[in-house]
Formats: C-alpha cells, sequence, structure tokens
C-alpha cells in the first residue's frame, strides 16, 4: 500500500490525480457539478486550452518558455475576426482561418527568431511580445468584440469539430516527439543546447520550429475559442496563461 501511493505522490500524473480526486470529493455536495450538462461544458472549455498547452509543451522541452500564447490568441481571434466582416456582413470562413493561422505563425517566428538567432532570453522575448501584441489587439478593436461571424466558421465550434482537431494535434505532437529525428533533438536541446550544437544538431532551427509550432497551436485554440464564443475578442484567453504553462 505504501509503495502504491509512493509511486501516485512523485508520478508526474500527480496533478491529475489530485484534481480527480478533487473533483470525486465535491461532486456530492455541488449540485449540477457532475451533471451532464456540465461536464460537456467543461470539457468543451478544456479543448482549445489543450491545443495551446500541446504547442507550450514542444517550447519547455526545447529549455524555452511561451509568454505570448495568450497575446496570439487574442490576436489571431481580432485579425481573424475583422477578415471575416467587412463591411459589417458575414465574410469567407476560409479567409478567416487563413489570417488566424498566419498571425499565429508570425508571432511564433518572431519569437523563434528573437531567441535562437538572437539569442535574447525566452522570458524577456515573450513577455515582451505578450504585452505588445495584446496591446495591439486592442487598439485594432477600441476594445470591441467583433460579432457576426459566418455561420460555417462558426460550425467549428460545436459537434466533434473541436474534438476531431484536438485528437489530431495530440497525436501528431506525440508522434513528432516520440518517432522522429525532429523530436529527439528538441529534447536534445532542451537537456544540453551546447553539447546538441557540438553533435551536430541544428540548434536554432529547432528552437524556431518550437516557436512556431506554439504560434500554430495558439492559432488552433484561438480558431476554437472564437467559433465556440461566436465572436472575435481582443481580451481572448487572457486568463489561461498559467494553465497553458
Amino acid at each position: 500500500m505504501m509503495r502504491v501511493l509512493a509511486r501516485v505522490l512523485f508520478s508526474e500524473y500527480f496533478v491529475l490525480w489530485l484534481c480527480l480526486a478533487c473533483f470525486a470529493l465535491l461532486a456530492p455536495a455541488v449540485p449540477g457539478l457532475a451533471s451532464p450538462r456540465n461536464l460537456s461544458n467543461m470539457f468543451s472549455n478544456m479543448l482549445p486550452l489543450a491545443v495551446a498547452a500541446i504547442g507550450q509543451t514542444a517550447v519547455l522541452i526545447a529549455g524555452g518558455i511561451d509568454l505570448s500564447v495568450t497575446s496570439a490568441i487574442a490576436m489571431a481571434s481580432t485579425c481573424g475576426a475583422l477578415t471575416m466582416t467587412r463591411g459589417g456582413e458575414p465574410g469567407s470562413a476560409a479567409a478567416g482561418i487563413a489570417v488566424m493561422l498566419a498571425a499565429g505563425l508570425a508571432i511564433g517566428l518572431l519569437n523563434g527568431v528573437s531567441v535562437a538567432r538572437l539569442a535574447m532570453p525566452p522570458f524577456m522575448v515573450t513577455l515582451t511580445s505578450m504585452m505588445f501584441f495584446s496591446g495591439l489587439a486592442i487598439w485594432l478593436t477600441r476594445s470591441r468584440n467583433i460579432h457576426n461571424l459566418p455561420a460555417s466558421f462558426l460550425a467549428l465550434g460545436s459537434g466533434a469539430w473541436p474534438v476531431v482537431i484536438t485528437l489530431a494535434a495530440a497525436a501528431g505532437a506525440h508522434l513528432a516527439l516520440s518517432r522522429t529525428w525532429h523530436g529527439r533533438r528538441l529534447y536534445a536541446v532542451g537537456m544540453n543546447a551546447r553539447t546538441a550544437r557540438v553533435s551536430g544538431v541544428p540548434v536554432a532551427r529547432v528552437l524556431t520550429l518550437a516557436y512556431l509550432f506554439s504560434g500554430l497551436c495558439a492559432a488552433v485554440a484561438s480558431i476554437l475559442y472564437t467559433a465556440r464564443l461566436e465572436t472575435g475578442s481582443p481580451l481572448m484567453g487572457q486568463r489561461i496563461l498559467l494553465d497553458v504553462i
């Protein structure tokens, strides 16, 4: 019994077990906590967060950190919504999604180049990106939410689409980290960048791709959040930074 308890306490899944235990204790005492509707709502909220966390995982494995995830989500949501509502009418969902993905990739590329090529501290780079792009998203919208998005885009926030997208992102990241040379290089850079460089690993390229992937995942999370809430917002995702990390 003590051995099992010690294994649980020192397991990397300890926080997960703790959350499940807390939920089990509170469920009988809090009305509606374990209801199907509440569980479905909690699960829907977790899916975009999971996608953003997948991107953050790649950066953390490489020995960095990405504090700009929330601003990337807000910036992608703002740019995509503005693209889809030109003239006040619902526009092309495909164009909006393309702009959102481009915004996330651009922020990721900026972070990656600054960290990998300019040798700037990841904390300071991504903190600056977070402040700048959060302010830019607010300036672009004058702090107003953007409504009247096309129905074809809003469909991505309901039904099976969020589950399919999240599972695809998780499966792709798992395969890349465990079955590819790039995944091994990512771990090598995170363990010791200098040793990895001497061993022939293109450290700068690996770091840049890690931040690019984080920006891409933030954009996908923004798509799911924006479609689910049916609005583009400059404050989208501002409260989930610690959850993502």
